[in-house]
C-alpha cells in the first residue's frame, strides 16, 4: 500500500508518498480502506519535533510511527475472527491518538477503540474533519471537570 511517511523533522515537505506492507487485522481488530484523512496541528507538532514535550511522547528521533495521521473515515475491508459489532462495507469513522497512521490508504483499528459507523448523511470527508473537534472538545471538558449530569 501507499503511505506518506516521514523520516526527519520538518515542514510538508519532508513527506514522501512511499510503498509499505498492508496492515493485517488482529481479531479484535477492523482493516479500513481509508477515504479521508484530515491534517491538522497535531500531526505538524509531531512532524516538526516541537516542543520539547513532543519529544518526549515521540522519542528523541521523532514519533515511533512515521506515517502520521490521527483521524480517518474508510470502508471496512475486513475483520478479524472476534469483531462482533461491525461488518465488511460498514462506512465507519474514527481516530487512532497517539498512534497514528492514516495518512496511508489502509489502518487497523480494534473495534473498541474511538471508531463508529459513519452517519450516512455525512460525506467522507465531514465525517473524518469532525473528529478532531470532537476529541478536543471532550479534552477540554475532561480537564475542566465538567460532568454530566441528571436534571429532572
Amino acid at each position: 500500500m501507499k503511505a506518506y511517511v516521514y523520516k526527519r523533522p520538518g515542514g510538508p515537505e519532508v513527506l514522501e508518498l512511499v510503498e509499505v506492507p498492508k496492515p493485517k487485522p488482529k481479531a479484535d481488530e477492523l482493516l479500513v480502506k481509508i477515504v479521508a484523512t484530515p491534517v491538522n496541528s497535531g500531526d505538524t507538532v509531531i512532524r516538526e519535533m516541537r516542543p520539547l514535550l513532543m519529544r518526549l511522547t515521540g522519542g528523541f528521533k521523532g514519533s515511533k510511527n512515521n506515517i502520521l495521521g490521527m483521524y480517518f473515515s474508510g470502508v471496512i475491508e475486513a475483520v478479524g475472527d472476534d469483531v462482533k459489532n461491525f461488518k465488511v462495507d460498514d462506512d465507519v469513522f474514527g481516530g487512532r491518538g497517539t498512534q497514528f497512521g492514516t495518512y496511508a490508504e489502509y489502518v487497523c483499528i480494534a473495534e473498541n477503540k474511538a471508531v463508529l459507523l459513519k452517519p450516512v448523511n455525512y460525506s467522507f470527508e465531514e465525517a473524518a474533519g469532525v473528529m478532531f473537534g470532537a476529541t478536543t472538545v471532550c479534552h477540554f471538558l475532561n480537564k475542566a471537570g465538567i460532568k454530566k449530569t441528571n436534571r429532572s
